[in-house]
């Protein structure tokens, strides 16, 4: 407020004051200043990574965290028993392998690959697992509420969700709209819901919500912002938290 710049209702992108010349250098020094005073090495307790061995087509996520005698260990990944797990990703549409294309295929690879039926949605993201056909009109619907917790903090975190999920829940969700139309508005029991709808805004109108190669949950695709569904509502309830404690 006192740099002149207002986020009430804005939904959550860059921040104005870093798209103002006049504020921008200001505003940034005072955010690292900030986050330098909280996050360091002497409260530093778990460290996740995405590693690109090739770039736009083969993620690895991991983690890292320390024991009770403050020494770093990998991290096995939350439901999964491994220390790793990957995504190959080779989504095309038209041959072109770039952009928000509508093609979505996918081989999440994990040792032991053990997902709960559940949260399984290879039958989404995998053309070896759908029948690429109308028939996966009542598969993708079957697995809306899955997506729907994927995205949602309330029902799932760090501790019971593995990365991929997490990461990969957007594209899934906008390739199922893009298959069937009548699904891009579906709602989900499992939908999150907005702690305060008169502070918060929870749309998503970044490439997150449009592409089916991106599996960026905050940062860039190129020179476009990227912030997942998930973060927006993981930034919502932080916020509300900061503001009520």
């Amino acid at each position: 407020a006192e740099l002149g710049v207002d986020t009430k209702l804005k939904a959550l992108d860059i921040h104005p004051a870093l798209r103002n010349d006049r504020t921008a250098d200001g505003f940034g020094r005072e955010i690292r200043r900030v986050l330098l005073k909280y996050v360091g090495e002497g409260n530093l307790e778990k460290i996740t990574y995405v590693a690109l061995l090739v770039p736009t087509k083969w993620w690895r996520f991991g983690a890292f965290e320390k024991d009770r005698n403050g020494k770093w260990r990998t991290a096995d990944i939350p439901r999964l028993g491994a220390p790793t797990e990957d995504i190959f990703n080779v989504a095309v549409y038209d041959g072109i392998g770039l952009g928000p294309e509508k093609g979505l295929d996918a081989v999440f690879n994990v040792l032991p690959e053990d997902y709960p039926e559940a949260d399984n949605i290879f039958t989404v993201i995998n053309k070896g697992y759908r029948f690429n056909d109308a028939r996966d009109r009542s598969v993708f619907e079957g697995k809306l509420d899955t997506i729907a917790r994927f995205q949602n903090p309330r029902r799932t975190n760090v501790d019971n969700l593995d990365c991929a999920a997490c990461h990969y829940a957007d594209a899934t969700r906008y390739y199922m709209g893009n298959r069937f139309r009548e699904l891009k508005q579906a709602d989900s029991v499992e939908e999150f819901e907005n702690p305060d709808p008169t502070v918060f805004n929870l749309e998503n109108g970044t490439l997150a919500a449009a592409s089916t190669r991106n599996v960026r949950a905050f940062g860039f695709l190129g020179d476009k912002p990227v912030v997942s569904q998930r973060t927006i509502n993981e930034s919502a309830l932080s916020a509300l938290w900061l503001n009520t404690n």
